[in-house]
This record gives C-alpha cells, structure tokens and sequence, in this order.
C-alpha cells in the first residue's frame, strides 16, 4: 500500500514564534493534537538564537497547502466550529521561508530527505537551554 505522505518537510520555528506555528499546524494538520507540534525551543544557529524544530512525513502538496486559505483549511478539517486561532496561525503563515536557513524574523522549511541533513541545512545546531545554567 502506498503512502500519501511521500514528502519529508523539516521546520524551524523561532522560539517567539512557536505559539503561531502551534496553530498554523492545527490549522493545515490531521489532528486537534497538533496545535503541540512545536514544543521547547532545544536548537540554535550560530548567533545563539532558539528554536523549536519538528520534521514529519507530508503530502506532496504540503508547499500548497501551506500557502492556502487557512480558515478553510481549519474548516475543512474540523468543521465551522474549529480550534484554530487563525489570527496566529496567519501570522505563522506569513513568517514561512521554504528554502531559507534559520532566522529570528521567519519559519524555515527544509523538504530535504534526510532530517539530520535538514537541520545542518538550515544552520543548527542541538542546544539545551539547561546548558546556559551549567556555564
């Protein structure tokens, strides 16, 4: 049986951003669950910058429907009364840069196969804001 999820899309999200990206997710995903895509920010690029990043199996028209109607996108998946924040969830919308490296001021994609490659790609790093703590 094949998969409909043939595209591998890895994201960094600036740590001031994860609340947006949290609902755009809700808003393009399959489950009321994904409004948690998102969670610690656990990397940096080299200026020290905290992200959250989260990589995932995806349609093929990921890149379109990232860039879709993203009320009617919450609707179609969870009906007229949807959980979606859309405010935030544009806001994130805005902010995507497929392509791009890592940055303070946007939401970088890779559609890169491997996800370790992704990460390098997108300039980062493994952080842990504990490390701070400990120096």
């Amino acid at each position: 049986m094949n998969s409909p999820y043939t595209l591998r899309v890895t994201i960094a999200c600036p740590e001031s951003l994860i609340p947006s990206a949290n609902q755009f997710a809700l808003a393009i995903g399959e489950s009321r669950d994904d409004d948690r895509t998102f969670g610690q920010a656990s990397y940096q690029d080299t200026q020290g910058n905290a992200y959250a990043v989260a990589s995932t199996l995806a349609v093929a028209a990921f890149p379109d429907i990232a860039a879709s109607d993203l009320e009617a996108e919450a609707i179609k998946r969870f009906g007229y009364d949807h959980p979606v924040n859309l405010a935030l969830a544009q806001q994130a919308q805005q902010a995507l840069a497929i392509g791009a490296t890592a940055a303070p001021d946007h939401i970088a994609v890779s559609l890169l196969d491997d996800p370790a490659a992704a990460i390098a790609a997108l300039g980062l790093s493994t952080w842990s804001p504990s490390d701070e703590a400990e120096i």
